[in-house]
């Protein structure tokens, strides 16, 4: 039952960063099909030690840097990565549409 609804689930990440890419991850890897992600930070060199990015990601926005990465690992997966601020994209007409959970993993208040 667990993994009829992880499937069907559209999963808001809210941060990119260390937890919320091997959350992504493994939520994809569990079998969601549908993740977004936003995050407005870029990964650096120093993320790596505990980032599922590579050293190839360096320089690129956190949040579309792990879609492309979430795809690679699932072609059945649809994934999308803003690099807006969430108060920015709160504004946007139906951004929160058919989410199911939303997943907060930044460091901010």
């Amino acid at each position: 039952i667990a993994g009829d609804w992880i499937k069907n689930a559209k999963i808001l990440f809210v941060g990119a960063g260390a937890l919320g890419s091997v959350l992504a991850e493994l939520a994809v890897r569990g079998g969601c099909r549908d993740v977004q992600i936003i995050d407005s930070d870029r990964i650096n060199a120093g993320n790596l030690s505990r980032h599922t990015l590579t050293l190839f990601d360096v320089g690129e926005t956190k949040a579309e840097a792990l879609a492309s990465r979430l795809i690679s690992l699932n072609p059945h997966t649809k994934a999308s990565g803003s690099k807006k601020l969430l108060s920015e994209a709160l504004l946007e007409p139906g951004f929160l549409d058919g989410v199911s959970l939303i997943i907060e993993t930044t460091g901010d208040d």
